[in-house]
């Protein structure tokens, strides 16, 4: 797991450090820089995880330098492929993964990017081909942005190198702002800033002689298609015996990613809560790692401890279990520092909780830790997939709901709408979905940027082809836009600005594959979340794992902002600077920020608002090289 840098055309070599130190956080062990063919420039910073050697450094080149490959990453199947590659004559330097990449590049071309398994980013110069790639693993767990202007192209692990180089104009795009305000993220491959891109998962850019050529090497609902055809095959089988194979598969592939996960050269925790995602892993890591260390945070003065149900499991497996509380005053304190490291603006609440429990992982000397995210999109463990109590009472009666609705809309519009969100589960689940998603806020949005946008269009696109159940659609749409561009942005972040390698057995390509050759019924039967990975569970959790509610991993923000914290909300919102931002429709925002009623009643967009300002005193009105220099005083002026 690291950082890096490259860069061609007229872009000061010599500032190649500069750029490296705004990154330096995701590679503290060695930083290295490489001028090829006086056309690129290479930096990386390296975060050592496997070979901790000098052999394993980076950039690194084949032995005749025509081949340069930087890595951001861990390739999980890397023995596998040295092995193979071993047996065609290929011999080794270093014992960690890049030097495997390097090789299988030598030997197969960009075609290797389908025999990977794991995590990556990757930058590859071919000085006989005279070709540059740009490459971002299939699920987008890695980043990888990248900007070009008239005569410069230059690409980085973070935003933050980029901005510093001169070449980008800060222009914000409105758009991607009114999808900030929608969802809480802003949707590959677009980004805040209009003139820089992040590169889609699956996806790698060629930069050639003949110019910049972007190619998908990867495509889930063509891998999917073919694993149905495989299931079909067993139809002969009844559906206990089909149930027990289909338990049997989704174990066996979850212990051999875990095994592989597990893959390091220095110590390994788990993040631990009272979820079944978390909770499994921890069992199957158990069985390889005796005394593992774990790690689980809860709230001061919050609703959501999960810390009882960690703690009974992590007695049962015996592991190093480490419990850690988080306060409102770390929010206020941290929150500048946070959102330096995202440089993405990200709503998402759980990102202070993983902030502080990634701080507090790294103090404890773990350089690797294992994390459930992505189980929720492939088992569908989100109530949302499925209509609420009241919902069901409104598809139960739907002529009467549909007459209440139209009565309702002008004495209460609110109302209304929720009716009518309710009743479009019956026609399309998946539009359903995108509307709650929404919550309502497609008008206030149109007013405050003053801006038309269509988010139904930039939702459905994501599944339009895609042949499958009603609820595989909506787990396919999160696994394409929620997943990366929420969870694993902030799952990269939290734990790089720590120098944290943060991995993920659930992301693992035969398990996600399987996974969506399932029916959604399979996943849960009789609209019931996560039945079937609880049920693979069940021999590995204690019986209160069973009985206890999904809590998310977030923080109760909105129950700290009765204090002290609402009034610094208030006044950031309602300064000058802030008012006068070319992006709002002023009249309307001004309007929003200073009614003090919206501070608890639509606290969400009062609180995304907030961000979004915090993000432009952080990144669009100063140039901070480092989270340390940003000071309060200045952040939170009014």
């Amino acid at each position: 797991m690291c950082g890096f840098v490259g860069f061609t055309g007229n872009i000061e070599s010599k500032n190649i450090e500069d750029y490296l130190k705004r990154i330096k956080h995701r590679g503290p062990d060695q930083t290295a820089s490489l001028f090829l063919s006086k056309k690129w420039t290479f930096g990386f910073n390296r975060l050592s995880i496997l070979d901790l050697s000098p052999l394993g450094a980076q950039p690194m080149q084949s032995r005749d330098k025509m081949v340069t490959i930087m890595h951001n990453g861990e390739i999980y199947n890397y023995l596998e492929l040295r092995e193979d590659l071993e047996e065609k004559g290929y011999s080794f330097a270093s014992s960690g993964d890049t030097e495997v990449i390097l090789n299988m590049y030598l030997e197969f071309g960009i075609d290797m990017l389908e025999k990977l398994q794991g995590m990556y980013a990757l930058a590859i110069w071919d000085e006989r081909k005279q070709e540059c790639y740009l490459v971002r693993d299939r699920y987008g767990i890695k980043p990888l942005y990248y900007t070009k202007a008239e005569k410069e192209f230059a690409f980085s692990s973070e935003v933050k190198p980029l901005l510093s180089m001169g070449i980008v104009d800060r222009q914000i795009s409105k758009e991607a702002v009114a999808e900030f305000l929608a969802f809480e993220y802003i949707h590959a491959p677009n980004t805040i800033f209009q003139s820089i891109k992040k590169l889609c998962p699956g996806h790698y850019l060629k930069l050639s002689t003949s110019g910049i050529e972007e190619i998908e090497y990867y495509n889930l609902q063509e891998e999917v298609l073919k694993k149905v055809s495989e299931t079909d095959l067993s139809k002969e089988k009844n559906e206990d015996e089909l149930q027990t194979d289909i338990q049997e598969e989704i174990l066996g592939l979850l212990k051999e990613s875990v095994r592989k996960h597990l893959r390091a050269d220095v110590p390994v925790g788990v993040f631990l809560s009272g979820g079944f995602d978390s909770g499994i892993l921890t069992a199957l890591a158990s069985e390889e790692l005796e005394g593992i260390n774990t790690y689980t945070l809860n709230f001061k003065n919050g609703e959501f401890d999960e810390s009882e149900l960690a703690r009974e499991l992590a007695e049962k497996y015996h592991t190093k279990h480490h419990e850690f509380q988080v306060q409102s005053e770390d929010f206020k304190n941290l929150l500048p520092e946070i959102l330096w490291y995202c440089d993405e603006p990200l709503g998402d609440s759980g990102i202070l909780p993983n902030y502080i429990i990634n701080k507090l992982v790294a103090e404890d000397g773990i350089k690797v830790v294992l994390s459930g995210a992505g189980g929720d999109e492939l088992f569908a463990g989100y109530s949302y997939y499925f209509p609420n109590d009241k919902e069901k009472k409104i598809l139960k009666y739907p002529r009467i709901s549909k007459i209440l609705s139209f009565f309702l809309k002008g004495l209460k519009p609110d109302l209304s709408a929720k009716i009518d969100r309710a009743l479009l589960y019956s026609v399309s689940p998946l539009k359903h979905l995108i509307q709650l998603q929404l919550g309502g806020n497609l008008q206030f949005i149109r007013d405050i940027l003053d801006i038309d946008v269509d988010f139904m269009y930039l939702k459905e696109r994501y599944v339009r082809d895609f042949q499958t159940d009603s609820l595989n659609k909506q787990l396919y749409l999160d696994f394409m836009t929620y997943l990366p561009d929420d969870l694993l942005l902030l799952a990269d972040r939290t734990t790089m600005a720590h120098s944290v390698e943060g991995r993920l057995p659930f992301l693992y390509e035969p398990l996600v594959e399987k996974c969506f050759s399932l029916s959604g019924n399979c996943k849960a039967k009789n609209g019931k979340r996560k039945a079937l990975l609880k049920e693979i569970a069940r021999k590995y959790l204690p019986k209160s794992f069973y009985k206890a509610p999904k809590r998310g991993f977030f923080s109760p923000i909105q129950k700290w902002s009765n204090g002290g914290f609402g009034k610094l909300v208030y006044e950031v919102l309602n300064s000058e600077k802030a008012r006068k931002r070319d992006i709002w429709n002023t009249l309307c925002y001004s309007d929003f920020v200073g009614n003090k009623l919206n501070y608890q009643k639509q606290f969400h967009k009062i609180y995304l608002l907030f961000v979004l300002e915090l993000y432009f005193r952080i990144h669009l009105d100063a140039s901070y090289r480092s989270a340390q220099e940003i000071s309060m005083e200045e952040i939170y002026a009014e």
